[in-house]
């Protein structure tokens, strides 16, 4: 089984599996990982991981495929992904929780030509869409008293990759209207997936109180998504008749706060 997600979908809220076609080897990969743990006093747990992950026989769907057969409609490449991961976390006493970094990179090298030859420019060596480099996570929490505890999450990554337009130029194709036949308008890409979002910055808070109304043991809860309002990008869309090419973008949510009550029954 194989996953038929294309890297220019600008959403992807699901995975679709498709089987292997019989006119390709089955996908694969080797997973190497090296690690050392330490628990230090207080406990203060430590780990550094380091992986690297070789893929063979991926498929990606073929630009240059022939409609009237189905034997080519994807191309096989090769990929790799490869990283280090800290790990920082303290698990009791009143201030407890963990900080998290990680670097990774994720790409792939797809001859959508068969020409024998790997071009970066022609889009067949690119980082994929879910290569984030730069990752940080924390998520900290302190009890206050018996009844009240304080949290504050943090996330901070890098931005997603994302391909953008150079400029358009009329598709010349029949489907055109004679009284705009300017309409049909294609994007001329640049360098695949070579541009990216700005930085991910997201602060949650919460706080929890402890309460037992006619005995039933509850929990009260108030929070704050997204407290400092930070605009972070969800996707970007290149606006037509620009010159230069304009990108708008599309932010994820605002801030957020809620309230909510939890029982144990």
């Amino acid at each position: 089984m194989f996953t038929n997600n294309s890297d220019e979908e600008i959403i992807d809220f699901v995975d679709f599996w498709l089987p292997v076609p019989k006119e390709y080897d089955a996908q694969s990969c080797q997973h190497f990982i090296a690690g050392i743990e330490q628990r230090l006093r207080n406990n203060i747990f430590f780990s550094v991981e380091a992986y690297y992950k070789p893929y063979d026989n991926m498929l990606e769907l073929n630009p240059n495929n022939d409609p009237v057969t189905d034997k080519d409609d994807f191309v096989a490449g090769t990929g790799k992904a490869w990283g280090v991961e800290l790990l920082l976390k303290k698990s009791l006493g009143r201030f407890n929780g963990w900080l998290g970094y990680s670097y990774s990179r994720i790409r792939k090298e797809i001859d959508f030509n068969s020409d024998g030859k790997l071009s970066k420019r022609e889009g067949e060596v690119y980082y994929v869409k879910n290569d984030i480099p730069h990752s940080f996570n924390a998520v900290l929490s302190f009890k206050l008293n018996d009844k009240n505890s304080f949290g504050i999450t943090l996330s901070a990554n890098s931005g997603q990759p994302f391909t953008v337009n150079e400029g358009m130029v009329y598709a010349g194709t029949n489907y055109a209207s004679p009284l705009a036949p300017y309409a049909a308008l294609q994007p001329i890409p640049g360098e695949k997936n070579g541009a990216r979002y700005p930085s991910y910055f997201r602060m949650d808070l919460s706080y929890v109180r402890t309460i037992q109304p006619f005995g039933i043991n509850g929990k009260f809860k108030f929070q704050v998504i997204n407290a400092t309002n930070h605009f972070n990008v969800l996707f970007a869309q290149t606006l037509r008749n620009t010159n230069p090419t304009r990108i708008r973008a599309f932010s994820m949510f605002p801030i957020i706060p809620s309230l909510g009550l939890e029982f144990e029954l």
